[in-house]
């Protein structure tokens, strides 16, 4: 025996929503639109606040390698600067420095 209802969730008797049915509908899909619509605005606008930060960030880094290096840091982001510039951290001691040949004695 069939249900009184059909399988699309219309009325018991096959017929077609009710013109109120249709309003609320119709209204909770506006709401959810505008709901939608603010949303995206805010993420727009975060994403927007997010990217300018970033974008600080890169310029004070930037800046700070600058500062530090006398260079604006490609050479080390490249893998082109000498890490043992400064000291001898590339593995090799310049001559006079403590753990060298003379262990830190003046020649």
């Amino acid at each position: 025996m069939a249900s009184s209802k059909d399988t699309n969730g219309v009325n018991g008797e096959g017929g077609q929503m009710g013109e109120e049915d249709l309003a609320k509908v119709w209204k909770d899909l506006m709401k959810g639109e505008k709901t939608a619509n603010i949303l995206e605005s805010n993420l727009t606008s975060l994403e927007k606040k997010i990217d300018d930060l970033l974008a600080s960030f890169e310029e004070q880094e930037k800046n700070l390698v600058t500062e530090s290096t006398g260079t604006d840091g490609s050479e080390m982001r490249e893998g082109k600067g000498k890490v043992g510039d400064e000291g001898g951290l590339d593995g090799t001691e310049k001559e006079g420095e403590v753990g060298g040949e003379n262990d830190g004695k003046e020649k």
